[in-house]
Order: structure tokens, then sequence, then C-alpha cells
């Protein structure tokens, strides 16, 4: 609620959403894809792709040391 009371009702949904997933009992009644429709979906998954990208690289690599560290 504090979300929609500093930055609105769009950002407090997209976040819930996005970034939240809330459920099962979403305060703004959109905690998970299918309750927030398509497009605000689509949306959310392209602006989070390139982080996830970013991040899932760099978690593979750490894995990969940690599992060669082990080894030695």
């Amino acid at each position: 609620m504090y979300l929609k009371d500093t930055y609105g009702d769009d950002v407090a949904r997209y976040i819930e959403q996005s970034v939240l997933e809330y459920e099962p009992n979403p305060v703004l009644g959109v905690g998970s894809p299918e309750l927030a429709g398509k497009v605000r979906t689509f949306v959310s998954r392209a602006l989070v792709y390139p982080a996830v990208m970013i991040y899932g690289s760099g978690l593979k690599k750490g894995y990969r040391r940690r599992t060669e560290l082990a080894a030695a």
C-alpha cells in the first residue's frame, strides 16, 4: 500500500506482479501472471529479461568455479 500511495497504482501493481508475485492474497489483486494479464506480464518480462541473463551468466560461472575448487 505504501508503493501505491507513493508512486501510484500502476507502479504498485507492476511491483506486486513482477517482483513480489504475492500469492495467495495479493493486495492489489495482481499477484501472478495469470491475474496480471497478457500485456502487463509481457512488459514485466521484457523489462526483467536482460537482468536475468546477466545474473544467470554470473551464477553459472560461480557454480563452475565452485565445482572446480571442490574437485581440486
